[in-house]
């Protein structure tokens, strides 16, 4: 099933950074028209924009509860394709040093190239899509959604399940994605797949009621494709990944 990104709403200016596995929105809480350049305003805008298409599930976190429903892409040309953007925006914020005509955009535009940089060093130098396969089962976790108060319970779930129906999808990507990650790294990742399955078989599906037929009946065709994937996953990594690697 297909999940098209949600349309963009008007939010306060913010900057997601990618930092050791999360983003942050650097500026969160932060108006827009406190920026007085109109082009590093507009490259901020850009940024929180893609970068919440691309760590969805963070940006949700956060309180962007468009993102609720997503898992982000994960494939290796998806990930290419996000280090060219994210040095497309680092070519524009280097561009724009020592033409801010006040204080504070200069610092605003300094944080900005910051997490830039920062972005680019976890994704090419840490690797971290290639190197750290707890990556993809972090992105798997739904307590959140169930926990929260907010949005509506109704949204909620349709949140959880339009997740579930990703999980297949998200990590075939993520196969393609990871090398020959550090053997501790794989060993800690296959626990965390492992230990997912019976919160999905057992726990999730006691905590999803009072839902929409339509709602339910997409749970009961996603839920089982879920844990098939997250299992294959686990299968995938005990018997093809970490073999590779010697103790």
């Amino acid at each position: 099933m297909e999940h098209p990104l949600p349309n963009k709403r008007q939010i306060p200016g913010s900057v997601l950074s990618l930092g050791l596995l999360a983003i942050s929105l650097v500026f969160f809480g932060c108006p827009e028209a406190s920026i007085q350049s109109n082009e590093l305003a507009r490259l901020v805008i850009q940024y929180r924009d893609a970068s919440a298409e691309f760590y969805p599930t963070q940006a949700s976190s956060l309180g962007l509860h468009e993102y609720d429903g997503y898992l982000g892409p994960r494939n290796p040309e998806q990930i290419d394709a996000r280090v060219k953007q994210v040095k497309r925006f680092r070519a524009q914020a280097e561009a724009m040093k020592g033409e801010l005509q006040n204080l504070e955009d200069e610092f605003d535009r300094n944080i900005l190239e910051w997490t830039l940089k920062e972005e680019l060093f976890d994704i090419q130098t840490l690797q971290v899509f290639r190197q750290n396969p707890l990556n993809y089962a972090f992105n798997l976790d739904l307590s959140g959604l169930l926990l929260r108060t907010v949005p509506d319970w109704p949204q909620r779930a349709s949140a959880i399940v339009s997740r579930l129906e990703q999980f297949p999808s998200y990590l075939k990507g993520g196969r393609k994605s990871i090398g020959v990650p550090p053997r501790p790294v794989t060993e800690t990742a296959i626990r965390s797949f492992r230990n997912l399955i019976p919160f999905l078989r057992n726990d999730l599906p006691i905590e999803m009621k009072d839902l929409d037929p339509e709602v339910q009946t997409r749970l009961e065709r996603a839920l089982p494709k879920a844990i098939h994937a997250v299992e294959d996953m686990a299968t995938w990594l005990e018997k093809e990944v970490l073999p590779k690697d010697s103790p």
